[in-house]
């Protein structure tokens, strides 16, 4: 049975249907679709750019099917990111209770909306890191990697202490840090699955909490350039705020009183954004404000004051 979205959701293959390629979309089989996005992949740039709802579609066909179009991220870095994920053994990382999480996990959730380079996991404190942890003093590095995937490089040694297991690892010249992080603040929740995604991933009530943590950390740090506030403004454009998640944070300290302050600075200084957006490469600008916006409205906070880049429409936006 063929679950594909209707397509007035899937504008890029709505387009190649009006260039002749199909006469009836609605009788292809789902690996039909797929051959006829594989056909038409070059044309992507030319004719009408992918919905969000379209482009988790291609990626969970692609991955159901082993499509090259799996890695279909548009940032060279993410996709090298995806094929460091793939060398992966999601065994481990399941049977440990160890899922990928912070920025990189959000901005590959939704829509690319940033560039994030760092290949962050979190695992429960307590028996499920020391299995991880005696995993590797058993194996080392081959604990962790089913095989290389492409031209990753699997790194010469590994850090470990009590708080976490680091590591570079390579792919294409590029250095990429790894880590493996212990998490005794909050217990995390089952993990999610992202139809792109092989391995476990914070489920979206962790992603909010453990952003929230974070922006209460260092909100006022201007080497993050904002980065824990356009994510969980960029969060809060996709869902709401689950009550658990501020439940979860607020109970290990203070996390909605530091975000109130962090939205109130962010819209105060408007060169200071146009700064964040270029360092963090934001390729959204308008989606940004209208999350932080709707987070604005939550806590009774005035609107922002937009400027011009913060008005323009992104092409697929509804």
């Amino acid at each position: 049975m063929n679950l594909q979205p209707p397509i007035s959701e899937l504008p890029f293959l709505r387009s190649i249907c009006w260039q002749g390629e199909v006469p009836n979309i609605d009788q292809l089989a789902e690996i039909e679709l797929l051959q006829l996005y594989e056909r038409n992949w070059r044309y992507r740039d030319r004719l009408a750019p992918f919905s969000e709802v379209e482009r988790q579609f291609v990626q969970s066909i692609a991955t159901k099917h082993q499509s090259w179009l799996a890695s279909m991220f548009e940032m060279p870095v993410h996709n090298q990111i995806l094929q460091v994920l793939r060398s992966l053994k999601p065994s481990l990382f399941e049977a440990c209770n160890a899922y990928f999480g912070g920025g990189t996990l959000l901005t590959l959730c939704y829509g690319e909306y940033r560039l994030s380079r760092d290949i962050d996991f979190l695992c429960a404190y307590g028996a499920d890191f020391s299995r991880l942890r005696r995993a590797v003093y058993d194996e080392g590095v081959e604990a962790l990697f089913d095989r290389p995937v492409g031209t990753v490089g699997l790194p010469r040694e590994l850090q470990t202490d009590r708080d976490g297991v680091r590591m570079a690892v390579t792919i294409d010249a590029l250095i990429l840090k790894l880590e493996i992080m212990a998490e005794g603040r909050i217990a995390l929740d089952a993990p999610s699955y992202p139809a792109w995604s092989p391995v476990p991933c914070l489920s979206v009530v962790d992603q909010v909490a453990e952003k929230l943590l974070a922006n209460s950390d260092r909100w006022a740090e201007s080497a993050t350039h904002s980065r824990d506030l356009i994510d969980l403004a960029m969060l809060r454009r996709h869902t709401h705020f689950p009550q658990r998640s501020i439940e979860k944070a607020e109970a290990v300290y203070p996390c909605i009183d530091p975000l109130k302050r962090a939205i109130v600075a962010f819209q105060a200084q408007p060169d200071d954004r146009i700064r964040c957006y270029e360092r963090l490469a934001v390729r959204t600008p308008t989606r940004v404000i209208d999350g932080l916006d709707q987070l604005a409205s939550q806590f009774d906070l005035p609107l922002t004051e937009r400027l011009a880049i913060e008005s323009q429409p992104f092409p697929d936006d509804e």
